[in-house]
């Protein structure tokens, strides 16, 4: 039996084995067969959520790895978060200077 928290989410192991998901509300969902099971549930409910949020065009300024020059970058995400993310993950960043909200 344990406890552990996966994307801020409390996820119980209770004496059986089966794994229950504590949501915002305090509610539990029901239960799963397996910690992976527990996690996917998670991540589909995020992802939920994250559909119904607008998307925004993010304009980042940043400084590359490379060259020490300065350049700037639109990304449309769903909040500065996951735009930063795309950038480090599509761009060879060294540091961000500045961003903006264009929408």
């Amino acid at each position: 039996m344990g406890e552990y928290v996966y994307k801020g989410y409390m996820i119980t192991e209770d004496e059986n084995g089966y794994y229950w998901v504590n949501t915002s509300t305090g509610d539990s969902a029901s239960e799963f067969e397996s910690f992976d099971a527990a996690c996917d549930w998670i991540d589909s409910a995020d992802a939920a959520t994250q559909a119904a949020l607008p998307t925004h065009t993010f304009q980042i300024f940043y400084i590359d790895d490379a060259t020490d020059r300065g350049f700037e970058a639109r990304i449309q995400a769903h909040d500065i978060n996951e735009a930063l993310r795309t950038l480090y993950d599509e761009y060879d960043v060294y540091q961000v200077t500045d961003w903006d909200v264009l929408d």
